[in-house]
């Protein structure tokens, strides 16, 4: 059902380089084989790294993150409170490590996992910092390794995700989905560790602080934030998993793991458009708005057409980072169009009404759009791309974003793939 994506086997990858192998010490700045896209290959393959964080390279512990085993969580309908979700907090894991020449290399499939995904934290960390998120303040989370989790009864496997109300993330079991582990994917694990950047730079140390909630804001300002968040985790997902080498980035690399006819909604490199549906349903019932999937679909519209504008002016280190640079600077911008401006702006609104709101105030994919455009600094031509692409792909047929020149023309990409939902 799933193609192979590696000659690897994973149970034979230390192989007989472990017969006079010994146990390691636990220590940071460490040498540790693991599994890493190599783009002269094409695929995922074993590659000596060096952990800076992990203060304890056993138990997989250190400033990044924090690996947890054994635990299970359960929502049902008596599920109220964070205490009625964790069932078993779990504890530490205990890698199996052999070195080897001064290498360590993991012994088994679990060790191999965990390590990569703790590397993967890692890298997405030093990304961040590069862009301007102090490590000491963001902090660590919980990486709940293989955690038990039901919901309704129903056990969940083959995902990974940040769970705001645990402040932490969860790489689940996998049952079918037997290529590439979602926990090894550089670019899954960056788009989760993403996700909780977004709530610490929107909405600080308190994620449920009123926008997830349209009591509080609005249908349209929760379907526009979760639509963001989405968006922007691919896109710097992509980031994350090019390793500083910005002339292979994969805008497919959801591929490497999930199924084609998955990833291929998500690639970055296709024409995705908003639909009709999109357009006129931002102000829906959110949780409608959700199970139709409206949220990941406007998101991949927003990562492909960051994408696009790379291709247009080139993906070179420079445009790449000015790029994300600028989506830092939108997120965590407290005044003019910043999307934590508006978010803030949104509550406030939201507080004074006093009932479940339709229609935002403020937080519109419009205004966030331009959020965006103003965070792009020093770099004109990247800047005026931004502008066609967003006003091709997001249908904006007034050319009504400010921080644009008015002389932008869009892009034809959807041109034949207009739709009848009307402007954002």
């Amino acid at each position: 059902m799933f193609r192979p994506r590696s000659s690897l086997s994973l149970a034979l990858l230390a192989g007989a380089l472990l017969s006079s192998a010994c146990t390691p010490a636990a220590d940071s700045g460490s040498d540790v084989i693991v599994l890493a896209y190599q783009s002269d290959l094409g695929r995922y393959d074993r590659k000596i790294v060096r952990l800076e964080t992990a203060d304890d390279l056993i138990a997989l512990n250190g400033s990044v993150a924090e690996v947890i085993g054994n635990a299970e969580f359960k929502i049902d309908e008596d599920t109220e409170t964070i205490d009625d979700l964790i069932v078993k907090k779990g504890g530490s894991v205990k890698l199996d490590l052999k070195e080897i020449d001064g290498v360590f290399v993991p012994a088994d499939f679990h060790s191999l996992n965990m390590v990569t995904a703790y590397y993967n934290f890692e890298r997405a960390s030093l990304f961040f910092k590069d862009l301007g998120v102090n490590p000491n303040l963001f902090g660590k989370r919980k990486l709940y390794y293989f955690p038990k989790l039901t919901i309704a009864g129903e056990e969940l496997k083959d995902n990974a995700m940040y769970v705001s109300a645990l402040d932490g993330f969860a790489v689940l079991p996998f049952d079918e989905l037997q290529t590439l582990p979602l926990a090894i994917n550089m670019g899954v694990m960056g788009h989760e560790y993403t996700h909780a950047v977004i709530d610490y730079l929107v909405t600080g140390a308190d994620p449920y602080s009123g926008i997830n909630s349209p009591t509080y804001s609005s249908n349209e300002a929760v379907n526009v934030f979760s639509s963001l968040h989405e968006g922007i985790a691919d896109f710097m997902g992509s980031a994350i998993a090019c390793d500083g080498d910005y002339k292979h980035c994969d805008p497919r690399f959801m591929d490497m793991s999930l199924p084609s006819e998955l990833s291929s909604d998500r690639d970055l490199s296709k024409v995705h458009c908003l639909s009709s549906a999109a357009q006129s349903g931002f102000n829906q019932d959110v949780t409608a708005f959700a199970n139709a999937g409206l949220n990941y679909e406007v998101g991949t519209v927003l990562a492909s057409s960051l994408w696009r504008t790379l291709s247009i002016v080139g993906h070179t280190e420079e445009n790449w980072m000015t790029l994300a640079t600028g989506l830092y600077i939108a997120l965590q911008a407290d005044s003019g169009y910043g999307i934590m401006g508006l978010v803030k702006e949104e509550i406030a609104a939201g507080n004074q009404g006093g009932f479940i709101k339709t229609d935002a105030t403020h937080l519109t994919m419009k205004n966030a759009l331009n959020a965006i455009v103003e965070g792009v600094k020093d770099n004109s031509n990247l800047k005026k791309a931004l502008c066609s692409v967003f006003y091709d792909r997001f249908h904006l047929a007034d050319r009504s974003l400010s921080q644009c020149p008015a002389s932008i023309e869009p892009q034809s990409d959807c041109s034949s793939k207009a739709t009848s939902g009307g402007a954002l």
